[in-house]
């Protein structure tokens, strides 16, 4: 029964992690779409998740409707993503789905913040997003 239930549980990580990357083609239509770089860090003074963690972003239109989900990058500071997003008004989420202990186990969704933007037409968005573990998370816009 174990067994199943970890094959039950792999299967279901599997295809979560199918819907969440590559879905960004479709938020962008418009000739005048322009990029949205996504940069997080974490502020070590408060600590780190001791087996690491994935970061992950939406983009919700001001409706509620989600355009985009994916997993950020990790890089040697933090992780980062760019998409294309259509002029408009635009809310971004993030979160982080820590590691539960060993091998692709993660935790639920913490550390959750979300701020809106706009986009202008010619003008590219950069977010910059400062995660503190098991205290939450900013972003800021430039």
């Amino acid at each position: 029964m174990q067994r199943f239930a970890a094959v039950a549980l792999l299967m279901g990580l599997a295809a979560a992690s199918i819907g969440c990357g590559g879905d960004h083609e479709r938020a962008a239509t418009d000739a005048d779409a322009v990029e949205l770089s996504v940069f997080q860090v974490w502020d070590e003074s408060v600590g780190l998740y001791v087996e690491g963690a994935r970061s992950f972003i939406a983009v919700e239109t001001p409706a509620g409707d989600e355009l985009l989900e994916l997993e950020l990058t990790p890089t040697a500071r933090g992780a980062e993503q760019a998409v294309r997003l259509d002029p408009g008004d635009y809310r971004l989420l993030s979160w982080q789905r820590p590691s539960a202990g060993g091998g692709d186990v993660y935790d639920p969704p913490t550390d959750r913040c979300s701020a809106p933007f706009t986009v202008a037409a010619g003008t590219p968005v950069v977010a910059r997003i400062e995660v503190r573990a098991a205290q939450g998370c900013t972003i800021a816009f430039e």
